[in-house]
């Protein structure tokens, strides 16, 4: 379990809709479980049976 905590305005949204595949990236890459999120072989609906989030 990894926590995501910051002052408003800080892009916590923003990097979780993005490790969520929601979002695209400029660079770079994201690694889930060592499944890269923004490559096309990716399976987004299985990846993100391993992902949740929760926002109050």
């Amino acid at each position: 379990m990894l926590t995501v905590i910051g002052g408003s305005d800080s892009g916590k949204s923003t990097l979780l809709t993005c490790i969520n595949g929601l979002e695209p990236i400029d660079s770079d890459r994201i690694l889930v479980d060592g499944t890269e999120v923004h490559a096309k072989s990716t399976n987004l609906n299985t990846l993100r049976r391993k992902i949740g989030i929760v926002l109050p």
